[in-house]
């Protein structure tokens, strides 16, 4: 078995060499087969998980980041040939919401994480396919992908402490931001709801830092879970989003909960989209989950206190 650790130094604080030395002494200890690469640009890690898999048969595949690195590495493994693949999530990154699904949210050292790491339990999850690109957690149309478009801009804002930018975000796309006029299918079933604030494609639990869209979201049922919010008036958005992000949506009337197999939105203007963190711009977006699972190894919880 090949222990191969994709890290990012782009990820929260995390130093390569510092990281590296550490996976190093933990794989040594246990005497592991083992190999450190170092994500050097966007995409790297897909191209590096891909090949990684189809060169090693038996592979283990750590994802060293934040969410953004996991949804490379599921992407790079999922376009591989080899479905025996493992991927263990070493969560290093800003929020490190996919994994929060399975219990983790606390914050440790990486010498912690990493000794648990390298004993999980595999589970098979699936996996969302949105238009051409895998996504493990949640996708997104709207309001939401717009903040984390614009939030993007505002830790290039020196003045703007990192950890603020999302709020300053979520006020400025507030205020700059209107509904969303869109045509939308349920597993080919046309929906009644032709301006929204937001949709949200669940398989995982939490994003954006905590906030949960679908708290009841199963990642491994074969559904997508989904949570439609019609058109928010602009003086309801500070209410509205509190109850959202505290998996309080089915408080509030505008707020619709469906489960499906396949779910398409479009629009002739184009629509923010978020997949795991990584935002775009389309004017057609068609949600399924893929024929494929994936085994991912669980952090073990039973250690933590």
């Amino acid at each position: 078995m090949l222990h191969f650790f994709c890290v990012n130094p782009t990820a929260g604080n995390v130093d390569f060499d510092e990281y590296s030395e550490k996976i190093a002494k933990a794989c040594q200890t246990k005497g592991l087969d083992y190999e450190i690469v170092r994500s050097e640009y966007k995409g790297h890690i897909t191209e590096l998980a891909r090949t990684a898999a189809d060169n090693n048969k038996e592979i283990t595949i750590y994802s060293v980041g934040g969410d953004g690195t996991i949804n490379e590495t599921v992407n790079g493994l999922m376009a591989s040939k080899n479905g025996d693949a493992i991927l263990v999530p070493v969560p290093c990154g800003s929020g490190n919401d996919f994994i929060r699904t399975f219990g983790y949210n606390e914050k440790e050292q990486i010498d912690a994480v990493l000794e648990r790491a390298l004993d999980t339990t595999v589970k098979e999850i699936d996996v969302m396919k949105i238009n051409d690109v895998y996504g493990a957690n949640i996708s997104s149309v709207g309001f939401d992908a717009k903040v984390v478009m614009n939030s993007i801009k505002f830790k290039k804002v020196k003045i703007i402490p990192n950890k603020m930018s999302y709020t300053f975000s979520v006020f400025y796309t507030f205020v700059t931001q209107g509904a969303y006029d869109v045509k939308m299918t349920a597993d080919g079933k046309e929906l009644p709801y032709g301006k929204i604030l937001l949709t949200a494609a669940a398989n995982g639990q939490y994003y954006g830092g905590g906030m949960q869209p679908v708290p009841t979201a199963v990642i491994d049922d074969g559904l997508l879970d989904l949570c439609v919010v019609e058109k928010v008036s602009k003086l309801a958005i500070p209410k509205f989003f509190p109850k959202y992000s505290k998996g309080e949506a089915d408080k509030i009337k505008q707020a619709h909960f469906l489960k499906c197999k396949e779910f398409v939105i479009s629009s002739d203007k184009d629509l923010p989209l978020n997949i795991d963190g990584e935002v775009s711009f389309v004017k057609k977006a068609v949600f399924g989950i893929s024929e494929r699972k994936l085994k991912i190894g669980i952090l073990s919880l039973d250690e933590r206190k």
